[in-house]
């Protein structure tokens, strides 16, 4: 069970580690790059564990869609989904469910409560409603899939995960499925009342192995018989038409490399700032990562994997839920502040990976 105590240790530990002074209010986006990484495929070299946001997903991805091949077509689906949509992709929301003039406003409005943070009772209040109107309607269990791993539904995902868990019974056996890919990946059990704060590294890992097993999953696509939600995992990353701003996709080079053929699968990473694993002994950061192939015409692969790690303020603006006040990540003026500082450094770091690639033999 979380408790205050647990919380208000884990924020300590992380004030620690920050520099003296490194406040919200005299922060200037002089950063401090406080860790990188860049790996070929098959990569040998020292690689620290990093917490690998979305990246992960690929992983859980290549499990759920083997899990999925005997799912029922469409699946059921509540507001939350909605909301999350809602937040990430408003026009695509619309289309979905452009038939649902109630429930496309009470999704906007839990979706606002959500971001103030201030107001959970009223927002389950919001969310029951919405559970309760939408209780019999289903989506494509495609649609579902896409919204997990191409526009990284966390809620989306965790529909899916359902069928994932029944599969493999407990969260022992499935985190022992998940080592056999990538070993030092630790999944996150349950966000469920705060677990996270508790749990030991959760979604950390090497991202090395994420970029061999992006590298294993798109040969398998091209050389063996995936099933449909194996073959649309790859389809869905492939040229993803949805800019995460510091992705390879949609740098000036890798536009380039597509206009001459080129094909890039590619899974991105991003938190605004991590303050719940204290055992990765840095203090409050951003993570910038991306896992990406280059499928040349003449069939040529090469994979990389790579990560910023960005010193960012502890974030003031609290949250309550389950029990605990926290910092509040999420909250309007952090989320606005981030997307500052993530502009001002994307284009930055799709610079750096082309300079990486060179240094790798590779140059775009």
């Amino acid at each position: 069970m979380l408790t205050q105590a647990r919380v208000d240790g884990v924020i300590e530990l992380i004030k620690k580690l920050q520099r003296p002074g490194f406040q919200l209010s005299n922060f200037d986006l002089k950063y401090r790059l406080i860790g990188s990484g860049f790996y070929p495929a098959d990569s040998h070299e020292p690689d620290r564990r990093i917490m690998l946001a979305s990246v992960s997903k690929i992983l859980i991805a290549q499990l759920l869609a083997e899990a999925l091949e005997d799912a029922p077509s469409s699946l059921n689906y509540g507001l939350k989904l909605l909301m999350e949509l809602h937040g990430r992709l408003p026009a695509h929301f619309q289309k979905l469910i452009a038939d649902k003039p109630f429930i496309i406003k009470l999704a906007g409005f839990a979706q606002n409560l959500h971001r103030i943070g201030k107001l959970g009772l009223l927002e389950k209040l919001v969310v029951a409603i919405g559970d309760f109107v939408l209780h019999n309607d289903q989506m494509p269990t495609l649609e579902i899939f896409y919204q997990a791993i191409g526009l990284s539904s966390n809620e989306a995902t965790r529909i899916i995960q359902r069928y994932q868990q029944l599969r493999y019974g407990s969260p022992q056996k499935l985190q022992a499925a998940y080592e056999v890919q990538a070993p030092s990946f630790t999944s996150t059990v349950t966000l469920e009342k705060g677990a996270h704060w508790n749990q030991y590294m959760p979604n950390t890992g090497q991202i090395h192995e994420f970029a061999t097993l992006l590298e294993w999953m798109v040969i398998n696509c091209f050389t063996g018989k995936p099933n449909v939600y194996e073959q649309a995992l790859i389809d869905i990353m492939t040229n993803n038409a949805q800019d995460f701003k510091h992705c390879a996709t949609f740098s000036e080079w890798g536009q380039e490399l597509i206009a001459k053929g080129v094909q890039i699968i590619e899974k991105t990473g991003y938190y605004p700032a991590v303050t719940w694993i204290p055992d990765l002994n840095l203090p409050c950061h951003m993570t910038i990562s991306t896992v990406f192939t280059l499928h040349f015409p003449d069939g040529r692969l090469e994979t990389f994997g790579a990560y910023w790690n960005l010193e960012m303020p502890i974030p003031t603006e609290p949250k309550r839920q389950w029990g605990v006040v926290y910092p509040n990540e999420w909250g309007e003026n952090y989320r606005q502040y981030a997307a500052k500082v993530k502009a001002h450094f994307s284009h930055l770091f799709r610079d750096w990976l082309k300079e990486q690639m060179a240094v790798n033999g590779l140059k775009v």
